[in-house]
């Protein structure tokens, strides 16, 4: 229901459900999300173009399905589905590279919203765009009222919604809620040119650009001033510049597409994926066997370089997120110490790949966080922070040379890891979960450890590929996973079938929860 297509640079995504006029449905959504990551992930994608087929945007939610009975969800799991699908506004809103969609037909409820999530907005000169939700009995989901409000302000995003008027497109654009309007004819040569255009142009600059002005949203102008991020300050240090030191000429700025490197004065760089999570178990062996044969993942490699620290350990891939067991073989190691003292509750080790390690362990000693260790096997290189100081759990930011793609070269994962990833079964590591006494006192230290601004409501990092949620808990832990599952069922029965203490769709394994979502 959701197509792909990338050529030179630029992703289109196509809604693909013209019979009901793109109508949102579970597998609508679930098509949206997935093409979203790969657009925020893959460094081959430098632009994106959001369109639906059949001459129409999207109308929103398949209310007439639901109407028929065809979607007959419990509350729950309606909320569920909800939640997983509107990630998709979220992911291009924060995603650095730039998103156009391309509005022809109609642009309503949901459709409006995920539009409005956009950079760029490219409407038909016959394209009807309302919020509609007042009108089907419904509040407004997708982001459509934060995304209206920081447009239009708050009295005009009142009206629009609660009176839901049908705007033509020229109307949409004299408010602002769109970039153009072109004739219906000329809509996909436009849109497409657009997108192009920015597929084509300074990726690094737009990215920074796209991130200062989602940063103006929340953040005071003398934070803003401080992080010291415009774009020809950073890119005058940018690895793989060959210009003088007054920086780069503009051509060469125009092919440049990596993560840049952190300069100083800036505090944090904009790279920073999660890598990898380490779990410890007191024996290796029946743990692998258990996540292999319940999550259905393969061991990718074993690492002789931790025997130095006493320790064992197996690599299993989710996707492009690393999932690690350590176990001790000898008596004395940091990762036994951690089991005596915690009683075999909670993950270990939570690892950043980051465009300057030594930059990002520079900025957590200034916090008062102590670099525990520091690991170099060349082109790797890793810095370990002391877990007392980070509190629940190891950080590490590391980074391979000459390897910024997520499916690159990652020496602690082995030379063939990608060739381990199985997708029938768990497809993809979404979520972890942090607990503490003051959950929003330890998402903020570990923000500001990260660069990365808590979200509002439950304390949450949002990171390009995964998410930490902090919650009430007894200590500070890691507690938690949350793995996006073909089939939860299938998945809970096999945990059900080695043992595991099972409770609702969540199981125990390893000193951690795993929680399945669909």
């Amino acid at each position: 229901m959701v197509l792909q297509k990338l050529d030179s640079g630029l992703l289109t995504i196509t809604m693909n459900r013209p019979d009901r006029r793109n109508a949102l449905n579970p597998d609508m959504t679930r098509g949206l999300v997935e093409a979203a990551r790969r657009a925020a992930e893959d460094h081959e994608v430098r632009a994106v173009l959001l369109k639906g087929a059949g001459g129409t945007f999207c109308v929103g939610g398949d209310v007439k399905s639901m109407a028929e009975g065809r979607a007959p969800l419990g509350f729950e799991a309606k909320m569920a589905n909800l939640r997983r699908g509107m990630e998709v506004s979220r992911i291009l809103h924060q995603t650095p590279k730039p998103v156009v969609a391309q509005l022809d037909g109609a642009a309503a409820g949901a459709g409006l919203s995920i539009a409005l999530s956009c950079d760029l907005r490219v409407a038909s000169a016959s394209c009807k765009i309302t919020t509609a939700f007042a009108k089907v009995g419904l509040s407004g989901d997708y982001g459509g009222t934060y995304f209206l409000t920081q447009m239009l302000g708050s009295a005009k995003a009142r009206e629009l919604y609660l009176t839901s008027p049908v705007l033509s497109a020229t109307e949409a654009y004299n408010l602002g809620m769109v970039t153009k309007v072109v004739p219906d004819a000329d809509i996909d040569a436009e849109a497409h040119d657009l997108a192009m255009s920015l597929a084509q142009g300074p990726s690094v600059t737009l990215g920074y650009i796209k991130r200062n002005i989602n940063n103006a949203e929340t953040m005071s102008l003398e934070s803003l001033l401080r992080r010291r991020s415009d774009p020809p300050f950073a890119l005058g240090r940018h690895r793989r510049s060959q210009g003088s030191s007054e920086g780069l000429c503009r051509k060469a700025q125009a092919r440049l597409s990596g993560p840049l490197k952190m300069a100083e004065g800036i505090e944090m760089a904009e790279y920073l994926r999660l890598r990898q999570i380490c779990l410890v178990a007191p024996h290796l062996a029946p743990v692998i066997s258990d996540i292999s044969d319940i999550m259905g993942l393969k061991v990718c490699y074993r690492d002789g370089n931790v025997a130095k620290y006493g320790l064992e350990n197996a690599l299993l891939p989710v996707d492009t997120i690393l999932l690690e067991v350590v176990a001790p073989f000898q008596p004395g190691t940091a990762a036994g110490r951690f089991l005596d003292k915690t009683g075999g509750r909670g993950g270990y080790m939570a690892i950043f790949c980051c465009d300057d390690p030594d930059a990002r362990g520079k900025h957590a000693n200034g916090m008062g966080v102590r670099t525990a260790n520091v690991i170099t096997h060349a082109p790797y290189h890793g810095v370990q922070l002391h877990p007392r100081d980070c509190r629940a759990a190891f950080i590490e930011f590391n980074h391979t040379d000459g390897s910024d793609d997520v499916l690159g070269p990652y020496p602690p994962a082995g030379p063939d890891w990608q060739k381990a990833i199985r997708k029938d079964v768990t497809l993809a590591l979404t979520d972890v979960e942090m607990q503490s006494p003051d959950p929003l006192g330890l998402a903020e230290h570990w923000g500001k450890i990260l660069g990365v601004a808590v979200s509002s409501g439950e304390p949450a990092l949002k990171l390009p590929n995964a998410g930490f949620r902090f919650v009430k808990g007894a200590s500070d832990l890691m507690s938690g996973l949350t793995f996006r599952v073909a089939d939860i069922a299938k998945v809970r029965d096999a945990a059900k079938a080695k043992g595991c203490k099972v409770s609702g769709d969540t199981f125990d394994l390893c000193g951690v929860t795993f929680k399945l979502v669909g």
